[in-house]
């Protein structure tokens, strides 16, 4: 019976994530028809472009070993999990003081290359290792099956680096800048909370382990390169918009593209709920197993295409009245941006069994293709339609790497989804005692 299956935990964990991250991430979305309003087209356009650095850097700053962390927490005892993360912990840290030494030698190039303000570029980077601190806390919260912690921590910081930010913004001359030193200062309070809850939990232990270090790094790594290519794939738009034709026109897209990111928001409370349950069922994969995983997927599948034909109308007729009649026009942009948004949910369903089973190269390698082809079509396509032309770069290209990743994914594990279609029908649709 269909409603059986709503009384689930993967399912209360999905609503759990959902609620939660949809209050934590509306804040910011929330304050954008505020910014909209307050902000020149400039102003906003470089606020867009601080976040989308920053989304650039974290990989490349903290070598993303917070995935590895997550890993080998259903592969390690609780004492060797404890000490690995420690160990790997002190190690980001390490790696991050290094990454921003050499970018503060070289600030003024990559100022101008960004166009970007190089002052602001330094203090916008050093917001990422305190961010990385409070996603490992997350992360942790995540894996113990805690959606209620996870949730209240990540509200928590929502509202304390967006509220810092309106300090500034009140006792400053700053306008977007204001909110760049609300994340800093913001980011750093929430890191210390975090080393003082994972010490709690009995999660720091150290003994150094070269060995530990290594294998994060072999898992990380090629993490870092599929997250940089998911970033090429999908925010190097605003970069090359913000170059190619300015920062106003960053602010524009940035607008149409709040409504993907809200579909973003739903895709991944449902990845944050479906990760742990998935590799739980992967540990014994068998017909029954592959039944289960069949049914989750159709119902993922399900509540992103609703999710998104909600999300679109919503957008297309509220545009104007959310964020102002100045960016009316960029109603045009709604659906592909939220379409797009919509397969990278579907794309995040399959990469998660390739993330289990340690293929990190094969995902960085696919990711990597599909981020150069980005820059190429993004270059192509904005200089013949403009903005548009990135916009439908962005929809091409979701749906390229969502092929090849689920082609990837089904030959790692097949579901064999017509064969458990009439068994998924009965289950799904019968009348239940």
């Amino acid at each position: 019976m269909f409603f059986r299956l709503l009384k689930q935990k993967l399912v209360k964990d999905f609503f759990t994530y959902t609620f939660f991250s949809a209050l934590q991430k509306a804040i910011p979305f929330l304050l954008l028809p505020f910014f909209s309003r307050y902000f020149s087209e400039i102003q906003l356009g470089y606020f867009i472009v601080f976040q989308t650095i920053v989304l650039l850097a974290m990989p490349i700053m903290t070598l993303c070993v917070d995935t590895a962390i997550g890993i080998n927490y259903y592969h390690y005892n609780f004492q060797k999990f404890s000490k690995y993360l420690t160990n790997n912990l002190i190690f980001a840290g390490v790696w991050f003081f290094v990454v921003f030494l050499i970018i503060f030698l070289f600030n003024g190039w990559f100022s101008i290359v960004l166009n970007f303000p190089a002052l602001w570029l330094l203090l916008g980077l050093a917001t990422v290792f305190p961010q990385f601190v409070f996603q490992l806390r997350q992360l942790l919260f995540r894996y113990q099956n805690k959606p209620l912690s996870y949730g209240l921590f990540s509200l928590g910081s929502a509202l304390l680096n967006n509220g810092l930010g309106f300090i500034f913004l009140y006792f400053t001359p700053f306008t977007w800048e204001a909110f760049v030193l609300g994340y800093l200062i913001g980011y750093v309070f929430i890191a210390v909370i975090s080393v003082i809850l994972m010490n709690k939990d009995k999660f720091l232990l150290f003994s150094f382990h070269i060995k530990m270090i290594g294998n994060a790094i072999k898992i990380g790594a090629p993490v870092m390169i599929h997250t940089i290519g998911s970033w090429l794939s999908t925010s190097l738009n605003r970069i090359l918009i913000n170059t190619l034709i300015g920062t106003a026109a960053t602010a524009s897209f940035g607008i149409g593209a709040s409504f993907g990111m809200i579909m973003t928001l739903v895709q991944d409370s449902m990845n944050l709920a479906y990760t742990p349950f998935l590799f739980e069922k992967l540990k014994n994969y068998n017909v029954s197993t592959q039944q289960i995983l069949v049914k989750t997927t159709l119902l993922i599948y399900l509540l992103i295409v609703v999710s998104a034909f909600a999300i679109s109308i919503i957008g297309y007729f509220g545009i104007s009245f959310i964020f102002g009649e100045l960016y009316l026009s960029t109603q045009q942009f709604i659906f592909p941006l939220v379409i797009a948004a919509a397969v990278n949910g579907c794309y995040k369903v399959h990469v998660n069994y390739l993330f289990y089973s340690k293929k990190t190269w094969t995902i960085a390698q696919i990711t990597l293709l599909c981020g150069f082809i980005n820059i190429a079509l993004l270059y192509s396509m904005i200089k013949v339609w403009g903005i548009m032309g990135a916009v439908y770069a962005s929809l091409l290209i979701q749906i390229f790497s969502y092929l090849l990743i689920t082609y990837k994914a089904h030959k790692l594990y097949p579901l064999n989804f017509l064969f458990h279609t009439k068994s998924i029908s009965k289950h799904l649709f019968s009348k239940g005692k």
